[in-house]
């Protein structure tokens, strides 16, 4: 068969506003048009999208056209661009405005059977369903899968509506001839490769997340390896540099023993005409250091973050939206500011369960058997 080569992307969350800042929402464009370059570049057959191209399923109008305009650009010079939505920008009414986009579905991306893929759904089991329900014919025939969700095996903090069971599908039976299975939602480039010791087979396809190419937020920072390219024999990573940097500093560090205050005020004077992104983080012992980041204003951005000590005394930054993203994080929130055990479990387990209903009768219920 004859090679193809690809770019695949995910998660670029394009009209996210970082810190209510305009520019880094044109920064985010910014990381699109530079794919798009790179595309152009490498000659690559394809563009996918894996997900999350909007970060929202309501785009302004002029984010529509700055995405169709830069399809455009690919499509002209015979490069397919094709994906799926994610839960940022799903479907409504069975349309998304990544496709209305000009973005493709997977399986229209060649008339050879090569790709399969399939847009977000809030029950990702009906995506998983879909994969096993395909011909024979069409499954011997795909060589990559391209869904946007969690899978337990690469990420250990899956909610229930976006669990991808890939365990149970059988894979390697399943898509004998699969290469890979490319990723969206989580944004850390996180990977693996697929095996089953009781099959003997050398086709041990790859698994793993495109991951975010900007920052979206600032435990991002740091986490960025590079966009997964495909050069029609092996599965690599191009080196792709964010444009602005970020950098992550503790007041309380601030006179030892190097003085970062000097070295990145001579260091990021000018760096490609972007100012740097300072996070600054303080607690409440350092907090009155904080004048001592003064000199960072005259040449960055600077965000302070008051952070909070840890029983094993590492720092974690107290960000609302982080800590909402995943069970654990919500449990450590909830305990910092709930005293009784009975509260603490009914607040957890509404917040978690899928209908808040649920554990709202139940502790009802027991309420009144205690009263009785």
């Amino acid at each position: 068969m004859e090679k193809y080569s690809f770019l695949a992307i995910a998660d670029v969350h394009l009209g996210w506003k970082l810190f209510n800042m305009p520019e880094l929402t044109q920064d985010l464009k910014d990381v699109f048009r530079r794919v798009v370059d790179l595309a152009l570049k490498k000659k690559v057959n394809y563009l996918f999208i894996v997900g999350d191209l909007f970060d929202t399923n309501k785009p302004s109008p002029d984010l529509i056209k700055f995405v169709r305009e830069q399809v455009t650009r690919l499509v002209s010079n015979g490069i397919v661009v094709s994906g799926i939505a994610g839960d940022h920008d799903k479907p409504i009414n069975d349309s998304a405005w990544v496709h209305l986009s000009g973005v493709i579905d997977v399986q229209d991306a060649s008339n050879k059977g090569l790709f399969v893929g399939y847009d977000y759904s809030d029950n990702s089991q009906e995506n998983i369903d879909k994969l096993a329900a395909l011909p024979i014919e069409q499954r011997e025939k795909a060589e990559w899968i391209f869904l946007h969700g969690q899978v337990p095996e690469l990420f250990m903090f899956t909610t229930d509506k976006k669990k991808l069971d890939i365990k149970s599908l059988d894979i390697i039976n399943t898509y004998p001839n699969l290469k890979g299975v490319v990723l969206g939602d989580i944004h850390t480039p996180i990977s693996g490769v697929i095996t089953d010791p009781a099959q003997k087979t050398t086709n041990e396809p790859w698994i793993g997340y495109c991951g975010s190419l900007g920052v979206i937020k600032t435990d991002e920072i740091g986490t960025k390896e590079g966009i997964l390219y495909w050069d029609g024999d092996q599965l690599i990573r191009l080196p792709f540099e964010i444009d602005r940097k970020f950098i992550r500093l503790n007041i309380a560090d601030s006179l030892k023993p190097i003085n970062w205050v000097v070295k990145y005020h001579n260091f990021f004077r000018n760096h490609n005409g972007k100012k740097p992104i300072f996070i600054v983080e303080y607690d409440k012992e350092s907090k009155k250091l904080l004048p001592e980041a003064a000199p960072l204003y005259e040449v960055g951005i600077v965000k302070t973050i008051q952070t909070r000590k840890q029983i094993d005394k590492t720092d974690e930054v107290i960000n609302i939206r982080s800590e909402l993203k995943t069970n654990n994080h919500m449990e450590a929130a909830l305990k910092d500011c709930t005293l009784e055990q009975d509260i603490y479990d009914l607040i957890l387990s509404t917040l978690v369960s899928d209908d808040p209903k649920v554990p709202l009768d139940q502790f009802k219920e027991l309420t009144l058997k205690d009263c009785q």
